[in-house]
């Protein structure tokens, strides 16, 4: 009965594990879009974009300050074991230590970068710049099933609201800014620091996988 129930529970430990690495896939995939946008637009709050479509750069720049994905903690399986007392059951010492090892520092030591955030000095000063009125066009045109250019899948400066190009041209225009090209640079500074967080985490859950693997009986 006790092994039944030990090789139930890390069947469980495998499913959870799997879904924490896609949750890891699925969350670095958005920031990097979320990045992409960001880089495109950097060189032209900065000043030296040129003559960069005034289009393209309003909604790139409004792109760049959404919110990051949310990285969820799958550990279902594990609450259930410290609740019931039932990491006993498992018998192997590697597989045991590495479950434990693993939760508790991703429960104990996770920084705050791995959750949903923006970056409150980027978001502001972009959207004070950006009436409500072209955001909401962006958003319009961002949520359509046939996007043409604001999904966050789409290539950067790529989003093609209908605004005319004065208005473009002068909402682009209070784009360039130091205040702007400081807080830009910053946020993407943290959302590469993100990726890395991530990918630490997710050599540590793969870790634990093998560890499962390599000591079953």
């Amino acid at each position: 009965m006790d092994r039944r129930l030990e090789e139930s529970f890390l069947d469980r430990l495998v499913d959870d594990l799997e879904t924490q690495l896609a949750e890891f896939e699925e969350a670095r995939t958005e920031v990097r879009q979320v990045m992409a946008h960001g880089l495109a637009v950097l060189p032209y709050v900065s000043g030296e974009g040129g003559d960069a479509d005034a289009v393209g750069i309003i909604g790139s720049a409004y792109q760049a300050s959404r919110s990051n994905a949310t990285i969820e903690l799958v550990d279902h399986t594990y609450m259930e074991l410290l609740s019931t007392g039932g990491l006993g059951v498992i018998t192997d010492p590697e597989i045991r230590t590495a479950v434990v090892s693993f939760y508790r520092r991703y429960s104990y030591g996770r920084p705050a970068e791995l959750r949903a955030s923006h970056n409150a000095a980027y978001y502001n000063s972009v959207r004070g710049r950006i009436p409500v009125g072209l955001q909401e066009l962006i958003r319009e045109v961002m949520n359509a099933l046939d996007s043409k250019g604001c999904g966050l899948s789409d290539p950067p400066l790529g989003c093609r609201v209908e605004v005319d190009e004065r208005t473009a041209g002068s909402v682009a225009g209070k784009l360039v800014d130091p205040e702007v090209a400081r807080s830009l640079n910053l946020w993407m500074q943290s959302l590469v620091n993100e990726l890395s967080i991530a990918d630490i985490y997710e050599d540590l859950a793969r870790g634990v996988l093998a560890t499962i693997e390599e000591n079953r009986k």
